[in-house]
């Protein structure tokens, strides 16, 4: 790979102050799902309270999905400002990046993903950034099975598609070598880049809509307008759906002051679910969080 280093720059967070919600259940209609596969038969179905659990949870679904040779794979991680592993999971919304995606990277993303998700990985390299830092498009690999890269998103996907098409090094076009996503934001192929870009559209259709992308682990802390309400999507494993989990009385605390207890900052038990492979739309997630909690 020929990237780009990645220098560090200094960050400021906010953390908003809300206060406490009552739970009740609210479960939308389940489908089945897939047999639950060996390597993924004991996942953590309750969302983890700090970062560095939801790393080590991450790990263990991401290497499960690829042993079972899964090769287009996402990782949703939850991130803190200064990559502090041992932080609460608490919404990217909370926090604020004044120099922007380049920020992100170089203070929450890289040292999460490297001494966080990737600990223990043996046989790990890290490349650097694909082309503008400002992307922070930061790129890891290990030896033949796999290649890493941070917040692929719609109007980054064309060098995303450089290093899909071997510009970047020949490995990842190999059928065998897995991609990996952490952190993406795109939508869909219709989205990335202007309407006369019509051959970059399309091989976003092939890449992006049409490619067997499946979710190996997300842990997505968010908060409903006004920050009435907090909750997480979650997803454990590849091989489980989607969950909805309402905050405890001790997430609240911890979102709002950064203060992590021994209780756990999610509820046990998830307040919706989805058995779908890509991501409900978080319109729909938000709604049924409001639903589920009344005050």
């Amino acid at each position: 790979f020929v990237v780009k280093a990645m220098p560090v720059v200094a960050v400021s967070q906010r953390r908003a102050v809300t206060v406490a919600a009552g739970v009740r259940a609210h479960t939308t209609p389940r489908s089945p799902l897939r047999p639950r596969t060996t390597a993924c038969a004991s996942v953590a179905l309750q969302p983890a309270s700090v970062i560095s659990a939801a790393c080590a949870h991450a790990r263990r679904a991401l290497l499960g999905a690829i042993d079972e040779k899964h090769r287009r794979i996402i990782v949703h991680l939850p991130i803190e400002a200064n990559g502090n592993l041992s932080a609460p999971t608490v919404p990217l919304a909370d926090i604020i990046f004044a120099g922007g995606m380049r920020q992100r990277f170089a203070e929450a993303t890289q040292p999460i993903v490297a001494d966080g998700l990737l600990e223990g990985v043996s046989d790990v390299s890290y490349h650097g950034v694909l082309e503008s830092q400002a992307d922070g498009m930061g790129v890891w690999s290990r030896r033949d099975d796999f290649t890493l890269v941070t917040h692929v998103g719609d109007q980054t996907f064309d060098v995303f598609l450089k290093l899909l098409r071997g510009e970047f090094g020949e490995r990842v076009m190999r059928k065998d070598h897995a991609i990996v996503l952490v952190n993406p934001y795109f939508t869909k192929g219709d989205n990335v880049g202007q309407p006369w870009d019509v051959k970059l559209r399309e091989a976003a259709r092939e890449e992006l809509d049409d490619a067997p992308w499946i979710t190996a682990y997300a842990h997505l802390p968010f908060r409903t307008a006004g920050s009435s309400r907090l909750g997480t999507l979650y997803k454990p494993s590849h091989d489980r759906g989607w969950r909805l989990h309402a905050a405890t009385e001790s997430g609240w605390t911890a979102a709002s002051f950064g203060e992590v207890s021994d209780e756990s900052m999610w509820e046990e038990d998830p307040c919706a679910g989805w058995h779908t492979e890509r991501m409900p739309d978080w319109s729909v997630v938000k709604q049924e969080l409001v639903d589920a909690l009344v005050l």
